[in-house]
């Protein structure tokens, strides 16, 4: 599967509220882009791949503010347009989450680590399949027990040195970044 195009405007766009470098919160829009590929994955019409979700959205629940992560209104942003035949149906599309899903709830300030099960499980709940790694930013729960619970979720796939089929394409993944490994998420560069 090979990327041909991307188109330059969005189709849709996602408002949320993030941290600048500066410190200061800022209104942000998270775009939704087309592109072509020259082949889908077998039983696929569509896969969604997006990484750095890291935003709050606002949203107003019977007269209250409600905070959600920016990857859980994305996925139900995009089941919405499944609806609405914007995109094709949600059990037609693979997903890839490639890290840095979590921002701190308060955005007092940026970084932090924290549980991106939350976006996943959007994502997984309605789409074919979801797979990817985790970000500097992302934990799956608080040890490696509830990382390897989640991964025996129907359709999820967080890879960390594995590859996984899916639909027969061979997707590898490998989370983190390049660091002192007595820190979470890193890992040295060999």
């Amino acid at each position: 599967m090979r990327i041909l195009s991307i188109d330059k405007r969005p189709f849709h766009e996602v408002l949320y509220r993030s941290v600048a470098s500066s410190g200061v919160v800022e209104q942000r829009r998270f775009p939704l882009l087309r592109g072509t590929a020259d082949t889908m994955p077998d039983g696929c019409d569509a896969v969604f791949a997006c990484s750095d979700l890291q935003g709050m959205t606002i949203h107003d629940v019977d007269g209250k503010k409600v905070y959600r992560q920016l990857g859980v209104t994305v996925a139900e942003e995009l089941v919405r347009l499944c609806g609405a035949t914007t995109i094709p149906e949600a059990a037609r599309i693979g997903i890839f989450l490639c890290g840095d899903l979590y921002v701190r709830p308060t955005l007092d300030r940026r970084g932090g680590v924290g549980d991106v099960r939350p976006v996943w499980s959007a994502f997984a709940r309605s789409f074919r399949w979801v797979a990817g790694v985790a970000g500097n930013h992302d934990e799956f729960g608080d040890n490696k027990a509830d990382l390897s619970t989640f991964c025996n979720e129907p359709g999820v796939h967080v890879l960390d040195g594995q590859v996984v089929g899916l639909d027969g394409i061979q997707v590898a993944g490998l989370g983190g970044i390049i660091g002192d490994p007595k820190k979470k998420q890193r890992r040295k560069e060999k």
